[in-house]
């Protein structure tokens, strides 16, 4: 039986709110060979103050298939 995880990843900016973005994409790659695509429509966002400053938060979920297409070494 092979087990997964559903990882959620999150990006920070700051002074850059990412959902005015016309286009964001991160691409996970395994030894050079893109394995995964993810689109702004896949992403959520979210603000937090803090007290010097605010950032921009871009959260995206892999689920257990997408994580499933990494391989071990």
């Amino acid at each position: 039986m092979y087990r997964a995880t559903t990882p959620t990843h999150t990006f920070s900016f700051t002074n850059l709110d990412p959902e005015t973005f016309k286009k964001l994409n991160v691409y996970y790659a395994q030894q050079g060979v893109e394995v995964l695509n993810k689109e702004k429509e896949d992403f959520t966002f979210r603000v937090k103050e803090t007290e010097d400053s605010i950032l921009y938060l871009a959260s995206v979920v892999l689920t257990q298939e997408e994580t499933k297409l990494f391989k071990p070494r």
